[in-house]
């Protein structure tokens, strides 16, 4: 008799992502850990950078702008991934808004 897999957590997944088998749900979780700590890594980076420079990173408008950039660096990593962020079509919506006022 083989080994028994509690995979159910991972077929949970699949009800919110395209994914036939279970090779694609594990590189579809890969991709968006990858993401994920790509953008930690690169905002760590941009606060390190703007608490060196003198800058208040404690002021909680900093704050809150530096938590809107790593949900739109997120976003960007995972349209480019192919993992599902509700957050990349907000964006979208802003540029085009965007684009139509600067004209």
């Amino acid at each position: 008799m083989g080994k028994l897999i509690d995979a159910k957590e991972l077929f949970e997944i699949r009800k919110f992502i395209n994914a036939k088998d279970l090779d694609s749900i594990r590189k579809y979780v890969g991709a968006e850990e990858y993401a994920r700590n790509i953008s930690y890594s690169l905002m760590e980076n941009i606060v390190t950078a703007i608490d060196e420079s003198g800058f208040n990173i404690a002021d909680s408008s900093t704050i809150e702008d530096l938590t809107f950039i790593n949900m739109a660096l997120k976003a960007t990593l995972d349209r480019q991934l192919g993992v599902d962020n509700e957050f990349y079509h907000h964006i979208g919506k802003m540029i085009q808004t965007m684009k139509s006022e600067i004209k």
